[in-house]
Order: C-alpha cells, then structure tokens, then sequence
C-alpha cells in the first residue's frame, strides 16, 4: 500500500517518519515512474512543510518499513544522510514583472501582494517593513506576502522601506538581508526603486541598533516599543522607565529573538504627565529615548 520512511539523529535530537501511499505519493516520482512505484521516492523537501525540518552538516540515519493494509512491517536497515550546509544567498523585492515589478511599487492598496526574487532551495522569505517609528517582519513559505497583515499594519497613504531574507532550514535561521526598496500604499509621495534618504541603495548599511517609541506623546495607557539591529544572541531585553530624578516607574524584561523586538507594553501603574526616559538594554547595548506623558 505504501512504506513509512524514518529520518533520525542517532545521537538524538531529531526523529520524524513520513508515510507515502500509492494514494497520495508525494512529489518525488521523477516523471514516466510508474503509478505503483512512486510511493517509493521520498522527496526531502516534503518534511520542510511542517518544522522541524531535516537538519544539515549532521549525520542521519534513514529506515523505512512497508505499509500493507493499515499494518506496518518491520523497519530495514540504517542507510545514511547528510545533507552539507547551503551558501547563504540574499534576495529583495522584484525588478521585474515576475510576475510583477515590487521594487519602488506606488500606488498599492491592502489587498495587494508584493513579491521578493525567488532563490531555489529556499524554504522560506521574512520580510521586513519599516519607516521612522514603525518596523514589522512577516515570515511566509513563499515568496510573496499580502499587506493586508492584521497585528501592527501598515497604515494607507504612507511609504515603507521593504527588505528580504531567505531561510533554507524552515525558518531556524536566516541568511542576511537584502538591499531595501521602498513601496508606497496610497497616494504619499516618496522615492521610487531602491533609493533611501540618505540618497544610497541600503546594500552597504549595516544593521545599526535602532530605537523607536509611539505614540509619543503618551496617554500612559500602552506604549509601543521598535527596537532593532542589537546583538542576535541577546535572548532578552530589559526595558526601564524612569522619571527626570530617576525614579523607576516601570521596569520589564521581554524575550526576544533575531536581534529584533516589537511589542506592546502597559504600564503597572497610571504615571503622571510629564517627562520620562525609556531605556532599553541588550546585551552590552544601552538606548535611551525621552517619552511624554500627557
């Protein structure tokens, strides 16, 4: 009826089995493979779907076992698999119609999609959207992404930088960025293609820590916090809040991943109109900038 292939780590760590039946065998088949032999090819790529996907530079065992009327027969023995590590490679938004041009893209609404240049093997795309006060990164399987994303959207009539990163391990990790390319939604009027405001391309700009609070001034309700381009490693970040004396009014640690946060964060208490300083450490890194409470 079909066979159950079995990858695994002997030294542990990873384990996942697959079954592919006459019914549905997958895409592994090479073309003319007659129909009661193709459940017998296992296409790697068909475990990316569902992380965790099989992992390179480590040495793996494959069994496999037949399937015969809903019982399974006994596994075979190990044969051997090593998948050697991909060549990080960069993409960004399309220059050309392919299908359409996104780089420096006017005039597109929510319901537009945008598009990054694919790049063979890769098993996933994160892009990041940004402009002064605002970042997001979306991650999608495929090379396209809808701007119709619900938590922290992008607002109508206003221009973003957009950049891309490729994943070929399923999204653990992500081969560097891309240049940026600005997109406008709206009517707004901004640079067209790939230029920045400071007039380059954004291939040469390393990824420096930015730092953005809004709204601000501040209700003392909810706080929105950007913070950008720190150390990878760092597993958390401490965010303090201190009045002029440098009384803490509010202090919070919040995991983060990638060198990148973007949450949302409420104060304990109500804190009084007037100045305040948010500080963010990570790591060895320390920014400060100054919120108003009205």
């Amino acid at each position: 009826t079909g066979y159950q292939f079995w990858v695994t780590n002997p030294n542990g760590g990873f384990s996942r089995r697959i079954v592919l039946t006459h019914a549905a065998p997958g895409a592994g088949a090479p073309g003319g493979t007659p129909a009661a032999q193709k459940a017998s090819y296992f296409k790697l790529s068909s475990m990316s779907a569902t992380p965790p996907a099989i992992p390179w530079e480590i040495l793996l065992n494959v069994r496999v076992r037949t399937y015969i009327a809903g019982a399974y027969g006994e596994f075979g023995p190990a044969c051997r698999l090593y998948l050697p590590p991909i060549p990080c490679q960069t993409t960004q938004l399309t220059t050309i119609a392919d299908p359409v041009i996104s780089c420096g893209a006017t005039g597109l609404i929510f319901s537009s999609v945008i598009y990054a240049s694919s790049l063979s093997s890769a098993t996933g795309y994160q892009f990041e959207f940004s402009k002064p006060g605002y970042l997001r990164r979306i991650n999608s399987a495929t090379r396209s992404v809808p701007l119709s994303f619900i938590t922290v959207p992008l607002q109508y009539n206003s221009c973003y930088r957009v950049r891309v990163r490729v994943s070929f391990d399923g999204g653990l990790t992500y081969c560097p960025f891309g240049p940026y390319c600005n997109i406008t939604l709206g009517t707004a009027t901004c640079a067209s293609g790939m230029a920045l405001e400071d007039g380059t391309d954004g291939s040469s700009i390393a990824d420096e820590a930015r730092l953005s609070i809004w709204p601000n001034p501040n209700d003392g309700s909810l706080m929105n916090i950007s913070f950008t381009g720190f150390d990878p490693t760092v597993s958390t970040v401490q965010v303090d809040v201190a009045d002029l004396f440098g009384k803490l009014v509010s202090t919070r640690t919040i995991p983060v991943q990638d060198g990148y946060l973007n949450t949302a964060m409420s104060f304990e208490q109500q804190p009084a109109p007037g100045l305040y300083l948010v500080q963010l450490l990570a790591g060895d890194q320390r920014l400060t900038q100054r919120l108003v409470i009205e």
